[in-house]
């Protein structure tokens, strides 16, 4: 029976004297000059030796880990059991009505602290919900937000020569620098169609100002 070695196991042999292995050097295989991630051993004298040694398994399951290894999947468990618990907090307080105050709120969402709230903005999920900018969570449905497409923040407050030259909105908002649906819900919330490019919805919000 095949036997799968620990990732720190590189070599192993079993002496023909009182151990009954065949006393030759097994190596763990090398792919392009890396280690294989996973090693079977196949050498039916070895295998009855090293079937009692921690450091081997029967099957791939159970292969053992490094104390390397199992740090790492307890502390990969302990941040999700968080995270869980967490997005939990938030959907239960929102059904119940409650306002959580910011020392509360910021470790669930996420939020950083030198954000300042007057210019955080929002970021919407997936699905449309809006929430803090710098959140990881939706408040909403729990989906995980993807900071790369953190692009729906407010700009801060438009200087007068933008408002001079063209180049802003007239009510302190960039628009063309907002993420397309959250132009889409500006301008339903306004009773604007929310149809066209980011240049049409934004052109409509310019009108209704």
């Amino acid at each position: 029976m095949t036997l799968y070695a620990a990732s720190d196991r590189m070599a192993v042999s079993v002496s023909p004297e009182g151990h009954g292995g065949c006393g030759v050097t097994h190596r763990r295989p090398v792919n392009q000059g890396a280690p294989e991630k996973i090693w079977a051993l196949d050498c039916p004298p070895c295998e009855d030796h090293l079937r009692h040694d921690t450091g081997w398994s029967s099957t791939l399951s159970e292969i053992p880990e490094t104390y390397d290894e199992g740090k790492a999947r307890e502390d990969f468990d302990k941040r999700g059991a968080r995270d869980r618990d967490q997005v939990l907090a938030l959907a239960l307080a929102k059904l119940a009505g409650v306002e959580l105050p910011e020392s509360l709120l910021r470790p669930i969402t996420g939020n950083l602290p030198h954000i300042p709230s007057v210019i955080a903005g929002t970021i919407l999920c997936n699905d449309g919900h809006e929430n803090a900018a710098g959140s990881k969570f939706c408040g909403e449905c729990g989906a995980k937000l993807d900071m790369r497409d953190a692009r729906a923040l407010q700009a801060p407050q438009e200087s007068p020569a933008a408002a001079v030259n063209g180049n802003g909105s007239g009510n302190g908002l960039d628009y063309m620098n907002l993420h397309p649906k959250t132009l889409a819900k500006m301008c339903r919330d306004k009773g604007l169609d929310d149809s066209g490019s980011k240049a049409d919805m934004a052109e409509r919000l310019l009108a209704a100002v």
